[in-house]
């Protein structure tokens, strides 16, 4: 006997899938709804063919073969000198990881690929795996390639070689796959930098905003757009504005334009820019410097009776 070809195994694969989609995960579907309700059903429905998967590998391995590989005449087998038939630990770890796949594949997508959705990297893990098995003709499965299972074809060599499933035969596939991939992994790794450059800028932005923010702060209000001070600029008389603001305000009649506080006559070249400018905010009501002024006259009433 000779280890399976690709073809063989991926038409096991797929008539192990179709007994399990129509024999098992339909009566099990049907059996929770008349048991817990649609609602329930639902409600995991997502989690029903993975453990019809497990069940279905693990009852029907029990005689050796599932039914796609009896089917196709393979037998799964462990590597060894010479090869071993699977044994019940093997079957039952096999089980195990089909029930928890889907999970795990799911931990992997939110943590190495977070701005992909989940559907989307299993469909990528399972052409990978395909992929795999066109080129290498050994494992069908994750869960196959983890246990380390493989199959031997039944059929005498001959027959295999002469048949449409004669090794080798799905390579060129596999190498199409492989681009395939290659191509999809690249695309997905220069939109990803392409957000992380956009999220990068933004952030820059957004802290080059908040610090002009914080110097206009600085700069007191301008009483002509009662905002914060944008370039102040002082007049001849001594009132300040945003430079563009009393700029524009000039500009609208040159030669009349008076000072919007005093209302004394001033000229663009007049204005004078103010670099480094900070106002200095009026004491508030309550603070130390009225209080040391309050107290000021007690402490001379005190010093005079004394």
């Amino acid at each position: 006997m000779q280890t399976a070809s690709a073809p063989f195994i991926l038409r096991s694969l797929y008539k192990d899938e179709h007994i399990t989609d129509t024999q098992v995960v339909r009566p099990i579907t049907e059996l929770m709804i008349h048991t817990f309700g649609a609602q329930v059903t639902n409600r995991y429905d997502a989690n029903i063919p993975a453990v019809a998967r497990s069940l279905y590998t693990l009852f029907s391995m029990s005689r050796v073969q599932t039914l796609g590989q009896e089917f196709c005449d393979l037998l799964p087998v462990a590597k060894g000198h010479p090869w071993v038939t699977v044994g019940p630990a093997r079957v039952f770890l096999l089980a195990v990881l089909q029930l928890l796949e889907p999970t795990a594949v799911f931990v992997a997508a939110q943590r190495f690929f977070p701005d992909m959705a989940s559907h989307e990297v299993e469909a990528i893990l399972n052409k990978a795996v395909l992929c795999a098995l066109f080129l290498f003709e050994r494992f069908g499965t994750l869960p196959h390639r983890i246990v380390r299972m493989r199959f031997l074809s039944l059929k005498p060599s001959q027959r295999l070689q002469d048949s449409d499933g004669a090794p080798g035969s799905y390579i060129p596939l596999g190498l199409v796959i492989l681009v395939e991939l290659v191509v999809r992994l690249w695309r997905y790794s220069k939109q990803r930098r392409a957000r992380e450059a956009k999220r990068t800028g933004e952030a820059a932005a957004l802290t080059s905003s908040s610090d002009e923010d914080a110097d206009n702060a600085q700069s007191g209000k301008c009483m002509l757009c009662l905002s914060n001070r944008k370039y102040p600029a002082a007049t001849n008389c001594g009132h300040i504005f945003c430079w563009r603001c009393i700029a524009e305000w000039i500009q609208s009649n040159p030669q009349e334009a008076l000072c919007p506080f005093c209302r004394q006559h001033i000229t663009s070249q007049s204005l004078v820019p103010l670099y480094f400018y900070a106002a200095k905010e009026p004491p508030r009501v309550g603070t130390a410097v009225e209080a040391e002024d309050s107290a000021s006259p007690a402490n001379n009433n005190d010093e005079a009776s004394s």
